[in-house]
């Protein structure tokens, strides 16, 4: 769990491609270990009342074969088990800080195939942010190719340090964030107007 520094600018989080923000000094946040349970959340939420948002980041711990049998098992618990205890625990106080949601390879673009315990993560978060509107939850799935090291974090504190409007839901893809890429409702296209679009072209 990361705790955002409450004197910091407020980060952003903005399925079409958006260009990265760049890459701005990110103030430094304690990294906390704390037991993964909901006394322990609820410990971590009253020791920093002034938390001005929580990185959710226990998915990213999976190893790389947690896609099927035992494995998926144990990473679904690790990442949502994690955020039902972390949820519980905020829903408690009446000051309730957002809370960044990160997963890998939880949202499959194009012909990616979507990693089974981060999208169970995502889907889960979708269906808590819809049922508890109150509650600031954003969504941020980083590339599934990108290596596991700190390069493959720029990003993500690229796109927490970034202004403006923070969309619920992002995807990042290619090297430093080149590929970024928001969920946007567009209008269909109907049968005859792609039709006669596929003849003139």
């Amino acid at each position: 769990v990361e705790l955002l520094d409450p004197g910091a600018a407020p980060p952003r989080s903005t399925w079409s491609p958006n260009p990265s923000p760049a890459l701005h000094d990110t103030p430094s946040a304690p990294s906390l270990r704390v037991e993964d349970s909901h006394d322990g959340f609820a410990a971590l939420l009253a020791a920093h009342p002034n938390a001005r948002g929580i990185l959710h980041l226990a998915s990213l711990a999976a190893p790389a074969d947690s896609s099927a049998g035992d494995a998926l098992m144990r990473a679904a618990r690790r990442g949502c088990g994690s955020l039902l205890h972390l949820l519980q625990a905020t829903l408690e106080r009446d000051t309730r800080p957002p809370i960044w949601i990160v997963s890998r390879g939880g949202q499959a673009l194009a012909e990616e195939a979507p990693d089974p315990a981060a999208a169970m993560l995502l889907g889960m978060a979708k269906a808590v942010a819809e049922e508890q509107p109150d509650l600031a939850l954003r969504r941020i799935d980083l590339d599934p190719a990108a290596a596991a090291d700190a390069r493959a974090l720029a990003p993500l504190l690229a796109e927490l340090d970034a202004p403006g409007p923070r969309d619920a839901e992002v995807a990042l893809r290619g090297p430093a964030g080149a590929g970024r890429w928001v969920a946007r409702l567009r209008r269909p296209i109907s049968p005859s107007r792609l039709a006669a679009i596929v003849r003139v072209t």
